[in-house]
């Protein structure tokens, strides 16, 4: 009779109220049921000299990224948490391995890398020759990967606002001009900085940023400098309240869009 211990990897013998009973499991080694082991070996899943030489053979003419990940470990990872079409999201996309694999894959992803030079010198290239079939190394060969897909990539700029004691103020880079181009832009006026008090024309009604309080002698300076048959729109960061319900014929009062606060406030 077959023990467990003389056929360990066939058969198993459970014990229930019947007696032992022989259970059998068998898996085929690329079985998607097979449970992940918690022990991968380098043959299996690579090495760091693994990913180096998938990194050498994509630019073989620069020097390779510091310890890559080789494909095989991110396409275990990959494929035990996610399924086709779920979004993979890396922190710290370094040579853009994740990335990579997980388009290999027919996964969505978001990388995210603080170094615009390793993004410029790695991953934007390599997802480029991945998206367009070029990229044959890796896991290309087993998964069929022939290319296709698309990606798109842009840069964060600093946020434009700080929080000090719970006051939102205008962070130092945002000034000089920034600011007024970014909320021309949202109030869908022409960013035309005629002098430093108007920056956007939208037909006969221009546009006033102020990175700051908008008080009741900046206003009078404003209206002193607009030309009589215009009007005005004012968006500021903050409106003293006593011109809160002041009303001028040609003037608009507004603070600058709850959205672009939102979205660029470190709160």
């Amino acid at each position: 009779m077959l023990t467990y211990e003389e056929n360990k990897n066939e058969i198993d013998w459970v014990k229930n109220k019947e007696g032992w009973k022989p259970y059998t499991r068998q898996y085929a080694e690329k079985s998607e049921l097979r449970p992940p082991h918690t022990w991968w070996n380098h043959d299996e899943v690579g090495q760091s000299s693994t990913g180096t030489k998938e990194i050498q053979k994509l630019f073989p003419d620069i020097k390779p990224f510091a310890t890559p990940k080789p494909e095989r470990l991110l396409q275990r990872i990959i494929q035990i948490a996610t399924n086709e079409g779920d979004i993979v999201l890396d922190y710290f996309a370094g040579s853009g391995t994740t990335a990579a694999v997980a388009q290999k894959l027919k996964r969505k992803w978001i990388m995210v890398e603080n170094n615009e030079n390793t993004v410029n010198t790695f991953v934007v290239p390599r997802l480029k020759k991945v998206i367009n079939g070029e990229d044959k190394g890796g896991i290309s060969e087993e998964v069929n990967w022939t290319g296709g897909g698309g990606f798109t990539y842009f840069s964060v700029e600093k946020s434009m606002f700080d929080t000090r004691s719970g006051i939102i103020c205008l962070a130092e880079n945002v000034l000089n001009g920034k600011l007024a181009k970014l909320v021309a832009t949202q109030l869908e006026y022409d960013y035309q900085p005629e002098n430093e008090y108007f920056c956007g024309k939208k037909g006969d009604v221009l546009l006033a940023v102020v990175e700051g309080m908008l008080t009741d002698g900046l206003l009078n300076f404003l209206l002193n400098s607009l030309d009589g048959e215009k009007f005005l729109e004012i968006a500021a960061l903050a409106v003293d309240p006593d011109l809160e319900n002041k009303n001028c014929k040609n003037i608009k009062i507004g603070r600058i869009p709850n959205n672009i606060l939102r979205h660029y406030a470190r709160i």
